[in-house]
């Protein structure tokens, strides 16, 4: 386990970027990606003076190693501690690939990482939030995998998008034992592509005729739009939720074991909606730059306030792109 540690006095804070997409092709110097990229990250880095940053997935498409070299040199340059996870897009070109992607953030010197065991896929590990000689928040950063072969409610095989191994889940009740032994009492997990529990968030949270796909960003922080025992939700989804198309069960387990509050994915891109369901904050990260597909006003990270007692405040912070796209 890594540690990082927060001052008594003041809060630790995390800023999450999602889905960059960096590519090779787009590194020139006229570029409207790479500008609309190092300038919404530089804006929200500046803004927010994060003590730590997370990225949740899909930083460059496979074996675009320019890319991967220009993103590694955009966040060192912040001298920031910074660490990831890695998005079905980073596997897309298998172990090989992906490892060297590795090899060239280790380089960083301010990059936190590791593979984690093997046999769960790459880059399962632990970061703790320290205050003093107590975790007072656990990062449990987990790989969501690339698109996994199942069988669907048709007795067919059939191929759909990642999801968290049996062995993962395993592992992970492993992790909230030992950081509960520790006396950590509030854990984070950070992944890719979202848990099947979102499908279950958005559609128990949305009042009944609400079309979360027409909703604007306005009136996505209105009450109005969420039912009873929701009304602290904010954001909404403009897409569906891309994840595995069969319930593993892992979220019976994330609630069974009462340590995880909170929930940071990524993947779908104009998804942003923070929902507390069943006593965990199921958390979009905003995306970041234009990579892929996007939506000028959805741009920006999203900030977790870490205090004394764990995570108390979760935040998008939206950077205008306007005048950067011209």
């Amino acid at each position: 386990m890594f540690k990082l540690y927060k001052k008594k006095d003041k809060d630790f804070l995390i800023l999450n970027l999602t889905d960059v997409h960096t590519e090779d092709n787009e590194l020139y110097e006229d570029s409207v990606k790479k500008r609309v990229l190092v300038n919404t990250v530089t804006e929200v880095v500046n803004r927010v003076r994060p003590d730590l940053i997370t990225l949740s997935g899909d930083q460059a498409w496979a074996g675009h190693f320019k890319a991967i070299e220009f993103l590694s040199e955009l966040m060192e340059s912040f001298n920031i501690p910074w660490t990831l996870v890695w998005g079905n897009h980073d596997h897309d070109r298998g172990d090989e690939v992906l490892d060297k992607t590795a090899e060239i953030f280790m380089r960083g010197r301010n990059f936190i990482y590791e593979h984690g065991p093997v046999e769960l896929g790459k880059g399962n590990f632990v970061i703790g939030i320290c205050e003093d000689d107590k975790i007072v928040e656990g990062l449990i950063l987990m790989d969501t995998h690339n698109r996994i072969p199942f069988i669907n409610k048709d007795g067919k095989e059939d191929c759909g998008w990642g999801k968290l191994y049996a062995n993962q889940i395993q592992w992970y009740k492993e992790q909230v034992c030992n950081l509960t032994d520790l006396g950590c009492k509030d854990t984070t997990i950070i992944i890719h592509q979202p848990i099947y529990a979102y499908r279950y968030a958005i559609s128990s949270a949305l009042k009944e005729g609400i079309n979360p796909k027409s909703v604007s960003v306005e009136n996505s922080y209105k009450g109005d739009i969420w039912k009873d025992g929701y009304k602290d939700s904010f954001g909404i989804n403009h897409e569906d939720v891309c994840c595995h198309l069969v319930d593993d069960g892992f979220f019976d387990t994330v609630t069974e074991l009462g340590s995880t509050k909170t929930v940071i994915a990524g993947h779908d891109h104009v998804n942003y909606s923070c929902i507390p369901y069943k006593g965990v904050r199921l958390t979009y990260g905003l995306k970041t730059g234009m990579g892929a597909y996007w939506r000028p006003e959805l741009n920006g990270g999203t900030v977790l306030t870490v205090s004394s007692d764990g995570i108390t405040d979760i935040r998008h912070e939206f950077v205008d792109a306007t005048d950067w796209t011209k």
